[in-house]
């Protein structure tokens, strides 16, 4: 029986896809199995003997402390592409409450009811006070996205409908997202170009070393005048004090962010929500029935989809016996972990190997009968530079 933690709360129809006969679904584990988790900070737990799995219900890993996980041989997934609708569809209404003055323009109109019970006065002061708030359609206008994910792409696609410029900045866009890119879209190779010719941006990069505080003085002074920069990918790639200087000098016209700051969150022209991108039930949903099949099939099979520190695995069906194996990327590992399976007399029947950076991973089939299985899991583990080991069948 496995057991599942969960630290955050998960759609119940997705948890219900685990079969009761083989895992445990609960809050309170001291040592589970499994942890599933949200937006729940876990860079400061202390993770149990018998982890073998954590399960970011989301895109973001931001809170998952990948490295230390990864030095135990423990897989770390996520969803990407789960909640890319509703992030795309947030990121449609930023645009549209920006380039429309929707949100001052809505507060004036109830500072009008309080203030005015005469429907007379209050029809004309409505006339009057509507120029204040004239926007720009965004049909015609320049889009630039700062990167070209599940979300990215979803988002280009959109406004490449709705009439818009559409340019996009990734070098590092992956085959299956670039056939999915509109033909429309422009690519742009250099990050400033893309800044300087937008009236909107856009950012959908992870936040990493190399992205934090990526929208700096330097891009930010590139910018158009009365230029909207949206971010709904992480607080900390915008450097948040020139963001401010920028409004003050007249480039930046609008912030949009699902990242509220406090240092300008009473800045008439910063737009916040409380991290709403993927608060809808049909994304909570769907990332929680990804991640719950990504780690069935993990733990039944032996199949990694989605992990973000271990090699893409999808394996066949075996008929006997599976381990899966986790270990340093070094030489002789395979030949070490083959030979303590000779002496214990075990005939395999096929194995696979495969690596990212500085971790493999092995899965070995085998004739699963006449052996020890505790002595073999307990030699192999062992073995210098193993991680980690889980006995599939």
């Amino acid at each position: 029986m496995y057991q599942i933690q969960l630290v955050n709360k998960i759609a119940s129809e997705a948890l219900d896809n685990f079969p009761k006969d083989l895992y445990q679904v609960g809050e309170d584990f001291s040592n589970p199995d499994i942890i599933i988790a949200r937006s729940k900070d876990l860079k400061k737990v202390e993770f149990g003997s018998k982890l073998k799995a954590v399960g970011r219900s989301g895109a973001g890993i931001n809170n998952i402390p990948v490295d230390i996980l990864t030095e135990r041989g423990v897989a770390v997934f996520n969803t990407p592409g789960a909640n890319a609708n509703a992030v795309k569809e947030l990121v449609l209404a930023g645009l549209l409450l920006s380039s429309r003055n929707l949100i001052p323009a809505a507060s004036k109109v109830k500072e009008i009811i309080t203030d005015n019970n005469d429907s007379k006065n209050f029809s004309e002061t409505i006339e009057s006070i509507k120029s204040k708030f004239k926007g720009v359609e965004l049909r015609g206008k320049n889009i630039g996205i700062i990167g070209l994910g599940a979300i990215g792409v979803m988002v280009a696609n959109t406004c490449s409908d709705m009439g818009m410029n559409v340019y996009g900045f990734d070098p590092l866009i992956s085959v299956d997202n670039a056939w999915k890119l509109s033909s429309k879209i422009h690519r742009v190779k250099v990050l400033e170009d893309l800044v300087s010719l937008s009236d909107f941006i856009t950012i959908h990069v992870p936040l990493v070393a190399e992205t934090s505080n990526l929208i700096d003085k330097k891009l930010l002074d590139k910018t158009k005048k009365n230029c909207t920069l949206l971010n709904f990918s992480r607080g900390e790639i915008v450097d948040i004090d020139e963001v401010v200087n920028s409004i003050n000098k007249g480039f930046l016209k609008y912030y949009v962010s699902d990242f509220p700051d406090p240092k300008i969150i009473d800045n008439e022209r910063v737009i916040f929500f409380p991290h709403l991108g993927a608060s809808t039930h049909e994304s909570e949903l769907n990332c929680a029935v990804m991640i719950v099949n990504q780690i069935r099939n993990f733990i039944e099979q032996g199949t990694l989809t989605n992990s973000v520190n271990l090699p893409e695995s999808v394996v066949p069906n075996f008929q006997a016996s599976r381990i899966v194996i986790v270990n340093r990327n070094i030489p002789s590992m395979v030949s070490k972990i083959t030979e303590v399976m000779g002496i214990n007399k075990i005939n395999i029947n096929g194995l696979i190997n495969t690596s990212k950076n500085e971790v493999a991973y092995n899965i070995i089939d085998f004739d699963g009968l006449g052996f020890d299985r505790e002595k073999l899991t307990s030699d192999i583990k062992n073995i210098d530079g193993v991680l980690n080991l889980i006995n599939i069948s």
